[in-house]
């Protein structure tokens, strides 16, 4: 959160009305839920606000560590639709495009973290390369299980489209508004515990779908080595430490050999 001015007047020097978005706005839910003369009625309404909130925060800022000194086109361009969206997700709205940038914006930092390149001048949702390794990523995040097969088909046939001899394909996937009544925010003992609970959640969702999931992965498995269904989100320890947490689950087509999970391995090194 202490960077958050510095995010503000990174994305003001590139032309975006930060002043008047919605991080400048954040603040106020934040420092809304620690007034002390809060109703214990409020609290769990306020408590999901100041969450989201602090989610919000944190996936600009880690975008902004990654790339402050990026400035294509690209890029600039999702920053910008992110910048314009709505202050909180709404389950209720068919498309949610700020956050659909925001997911790519966060994947790519992923793999810049990893020791790549992205370049932001793709079609491809994140085009990233590493000495030889060149890897090509669509992104999808989904609401429902009725998405997933949607989506993981359009993402399967974009990277058709890209992905060429010599280069990988991967499809990351979020499924956290999926799973998100059966995750809780709060009270973790320790990160471990946080680990283990959500990789468990996600595991539960990839096994409930197991036949779908593996017909997908086989079918697209010429252009995609992996599927990573993942779930991003603020968890808080026992001691009112904000967590942001990423669980990422990797799957592979049954019929992967051992030379392309070696490479996987590689990749996600």
């Amino acid at each position: 959160m202490d960077q958050l001015p510095d995010v503000i007047e990174w994305l003001s020097e590139k032309g975006f009305r930060a002043q008047c978005s919605r991080y400048s706005r954040y603040k106020m839910h934040i420092d809304d839920f620690y007034k002390e003369n809060n109703s214990l009625n409020d609290l769990e309404s306020k408590f999901a606000r100041l969450n989201a909130a602090v989610q919000e925060c944190i996936e600009i800022v880690l975008i902004y560590e990654a790339f402050k000194t990026e400035n294509s086109v690209g890029f600039n361009n999702r920053l910008k639709q992110i910048v314009n969206g709505h202050d909180f997700y709404d389950k209720t709205m068919k498309s949610d495009q700020a956050r659909d940038f925001l997911y790519e914006l966060t994947v790519a930092a992923y793999f810049k973290s990893l020791g790549y390149t992205i370049d932001f001048d793709r079609t491809t949702d994140v085009f990233a390369k590493r000495k030889d390794d060149v890897i090509f990523i669509e992104c999808k995040r989904i609401k429902s299980l009725k998405a997933l097969e949607e989506n993981f088909r359009k993402a399967g046939k974009q990277l058709a489209e890209s992905v060429t001899s010599g280069s990988y394909g991967l499809i990351f996937i979020d499924v956290y508004n999926c799973l998100s009544d059966k995750v809780r925010d709060y009270e973790y003992a320790s990160v471990m515990e946080m680990n283990k609970e959500i990789k468990g959640i996600v595991g539960g969702f990839e096994n409930e779908n197991r036949n779908l999931i593996d017909r997908l992965l086989e079918q697209y498995s010429e252009h995609s080595l992996a599927t990573c269904f993942t779930a991003n989100r603020c968890l808080w320890l026992s001691d009112v430490t904000p967590q942001f947490y990423r669980a990422i689950n990797v799957n592979v087509p049954i019929s992967s050999s051992e030379q392309k999970d070696s490479k996987l391995m590689e990749i996600l090194k």
